[in-house]
């Protein structure tokens, strides 16, 4: 018996066939825009098709609008393309997307052409797990997206209670109830804060508008004999196995033992009461540790459900495919994957990526759109077959745009209008300049580049109360301050000659209260009138404090208004850096060879 639901898209195609053989009779131009569209539906329906109706009779539901429209509906499985990938493409924006962003189209408002909607952190605790909406305001076949509105119709962030919170929320659309309109199944991956345990739960946003006018309800949890999963688990939608409803597919990962399992969770009931068996793992022939990001896509065209997912790599991200090659009801995929297949690759990106697969440009066949852990979103054209090579210049590189129309027909002729201008960036590790090559380079000359890249003052605590700056910006303490205050030690004073009693700073005084060094101290100047050359200034002083002598300066030390050491130079310069101080008065011991001279200053 065949499935109803080919018998439904049957019943479509010939309305749609109808329809636009009774527009094509018409001559008004208004009508343009609403033929093309009726042809985009129907090339969509004859490819959804393939496979699955005979040919003849296909043949006889087209009539001659396959041949006017340029369909050519044959049982031969036929490969795809993809053109090279446009970032962001009809105005499709960035924003606060929860993880990756997951990518999902459907014609929300019944206007012929796909709307979008994404995931939304909305901040606060609880990851505010929502939704950023972007209608199409251009036409099926030309999108072009409103800027974001978030959260729309109804729907509603998910914010736990202390102590779980939302890591992720990928959702799919999903007429489940069959009434009409588009709802919202997605799967939910938190974790307990206290306890670090995960758990994956799935929400249902009920359309209870209508599918021109949706509006959603607040989600429920596990509906339909869904279950909750202490592993994470990301899903996708599809008929796998071809008798007329929607199954859950995807993987499950356990974060406490690394296994990563294929996941399967049939739907036993039917189009209009949906019922969810169990998770089967590693069903079809396929192993643990395939599959993470995946969609299903016929994209040998045979009628079947192929999977196509990311997989991420040490320096790169690429596609992996594995064919059906069992029926569309007895589904059988043979790893190992093929790795970019269709001419699809992922250049310069290492991370993430969501896979799904809509027909974006209206064309009757499906693109492929991805998502990514950055933020953007990849859009790959299909362009049906492999087209002639040519060369476009993109991020000062020479690529093959995929499409047969880049504006070079040889590399040589593109590389020698391809060359990206001389830019720097600064290597902190090395404090030196370099030319990134790509124009990507923060400064536009190399002096301005080497000025900025000197490495910021930084300290660490090599003693108790000593504090140090490194010299390369690798210190644990971003000011004197903070190291100071976490490089203490045990209170313990020594009698100074001309300071009286000071802190040491690392517990080595002689005394464990000042009370008891005072007691015992009687501090007088050492200060030597013989060295009648020593000068300080200026005082009060900003950043650079001068010093200067007719004798050698073995060693300064910089003492805080309890008498802490607070810095230490051995062998010091003529000029001391104190602009990490704070305003205040300290006193300075510039110490020689015989004797040392205490001065006091102000910042």
């Amino acid at each position: 018996m065949r499935p109803k639901h080919f018998s439904r898209k049957q019943r479509q195609l010939k309305y749609l066939v109808k329809k636009l053989n009774v527009l094509l009779q018409k001559s008004e131009k208004k009508l343009e825009s609403e033929i093309n569209n009726l042809i985009s539906r129907i090339k969509y329906l004859a490819s959804q098709l393939n496979g699955i109706v005979n040919a003849n009779r296909m043949k006889r539901i087209l009539g001659g609008i396959a041949l006017l429209i340029g369909i050519s509906f044959t049982n031969t499985a036929n490969a795809q393309w993809f053109a090279y990938p446009i970032q962001d493409p009809f105005n499709l924006q960035d924003g606060n997307d929860e993880a990756i962003i997951n990518p999902e189209f459907a014609d929300l408002d019944n206007d012929g052409d796909l709307d979008y909607l994404a995931g939304e952190y909305n901040g606060g605790f609880g990851y505010g797990l929502g939704f950023r909406y972007q209608e199409n305001i251009g036409i099926a076949t030309s999108p072009n997206f409103a800027n974001a509105v978030i959260n729309p119709f109804g729907l509603t962030a998910y914010s736990p209670t202390f102590p779980e919170f939302g890591i992720r929320q990928h959702h799919k659309f999903i007429d489940i109830d069959n009434d009409g309109d588009f709802d919202i199944l997605s799967n939910l991956v938190s974790m307990n804060y206290n306890t670090y345990a995960v758990s994956s739960n799935f929400l249902y946003y009920e359309n209870t508008g209508s599918p021109s006018s949706p509006q959603f309800s607040t989600p429920t949890v596990n509906q339909f004999g869904l279950t909750s999963s202490p592993t994470i688990v990301y899903t996708t939608l599809g008929d796998i196995d071809n008798d007329g409803d929607t199954d859950i597919l995807g993987f499950s990962f356990d974060y406490s033992t690394y296994a990563a399992n294929f996941l399967f969770i049939e739907n036993i009931g039917s189009p209009t009461a949906p019922n969810f068996s169990s998770p089967q793992l590693n069903v079809f022939g396929i192993p643990s540790g395939i599959f993470s990001l995946l969609a299903l896509e016929d994209i040998d065209t045979d009628g079947d459900l192929d999977i196509i997912f990311t997989q991420e790599n040490y320096n790169s991200t690429d596609f992996g495919y594995v064919e059906n090659t069992g029926t569309a009801a007895i589904p059988q995929y043979n790893p190992p994957p093929t790795q970019n297949p269709f001419g699809l690759s992922f250049p310069n990106w290492q991370g993430g990526g969501i896979p799904n697969f809509k027909d974006l440009d209206g064309d009757g066949d499906n693109d492929l759109i991805v998502g990514t852990d950055d933020d953007f979103i990849s859009y790959f054209e299909n362009v049906g077959v492999q087209q002639p090579v040519t060369y476009e210049c993109i991020n000062y590189s020479c690529v093959d745009p995929g499409t047969g129309s880049g504006s070079y027909t040889t590399l040589s002729s593109c590389q020698t209008n391809c060359t990206a201008p001389v830019s720097y960036d600064c290597d902190w590790v090395l404090n030196s300049c370099y030319d990134p090559g790509d124009g990507s380079g923060n400064y536009t000359s190399y002096n301005d580049c080497i000025l900025d890249c000197t490495p910021q003052p930084t300290w660490d605590c090599v003693a108790p109360g000593n504090c140090q700056d490194p010299g390369n910006g690798s210190g644990n303490y971003w000011s004197l301050q903070d190291c100071q205050n976490a490089c203490g030690a045990t209170p313990s004073w020594n009698c100074d000659a001309s300071l009286g009693c000071i802190d040491p700073g690392d517990g080595t005084g002689l005394y464990t209260s000042l009370t008891g060094c005072q007691a015992n101290c009687n501090s007088t100047s050492i200060e030597n009138t013989e060295i009648n050359t020593l000068k300080l200034y200026p005082n009060p002083v900003n950043n650079t404090l001068n010093v200067s002598s007719d004798k050698k300066i073995n060693k300064i030390e910089i003492y805080d208004a309890l008498g802490r050491v607070i810095y230490t130079e051995n062998n010091p310069s003529s000029v001391i850096n104190v602009e990490q101080l704070e305003s205040g008065l300290y006193s300075i011991a510039i110490i020689f060879d015989d004797n040392k001279i205490v001065k006091k200053f102000t910042k």
